[in-house]
């Protein structure tokens, strides 16, 4: 998948109340990556990756609206199906509650990386595909001020991933 023109990218979901913006030094990347899902994969949707470094789009947005200290999400500008859309590399890692807790042996192998850095380069050129969902229990936290509710969880679907 080659770089798309800035006019031909879709607007993202929540930037009037959690601006985006672009990512002009992908060194920041080397983080570990919150495995926050705003845009996830759904049933029977294809995702095609980026061939090289060259044509990596990435954009960054608070999870929180109005919050300085919100966790930032990254979003990698991908094809889904066919057509130039965005996917939270925190999706393609996202693990349960439970220590080893995953849908799929693809999310594992994404979370065994150091970084969003390396998840993007190892799907270079790869196209994935979500072929189900199934739940996850993960730790509830409050939608506004984003604390941990302690003892709290909750199930959330989740995709399963293959190679396409």
């Amino acid at each position: 998948m080659k770089k798309f023109a800035e006019n031909q990218l879709p607007s993202i979901f929540g930037s009037n109340t959690r601006p985006a913006s672009a990512v002009k030094d992908l060194s920041v990347l080397k983080n570990s990556g919150v495995p926050f899902a705003n845009y996830s994969l759904v049933v029977d949707e294809t995702i095609e990756f980026p061939d090289s470094w060259d044509d990596v789009q990435v954009f960054t947005q608070p999870i929180r609206a109005n919050s300085a200290n919100s966790p930032v999400q990254a979003l990698l500008v991908v094809k889904r199906n066919g057509k130039p859309g965005y996917v939270s590399l925190g999706a393609l890692h996202r693990r349960g509650l439970k220590q080893g807790d995953y849908t799929c042996e693809f999310t594992k192998k994404m979370d065994e990386l150091n970084s969003d850095y390396d998840r993007i380069e190892a799907l270079f050129g790869k196209t994935i595909k979500c072929t189900r969902m199934a739940n996850l229990e993960v730790q509830d936290f409050d939608r506004i001020s984003g604390e941990r509710l302690e003892g709290k969880t909750r199930n959330v679907p989740s995709p399963v991933i293959e190679y396409a």
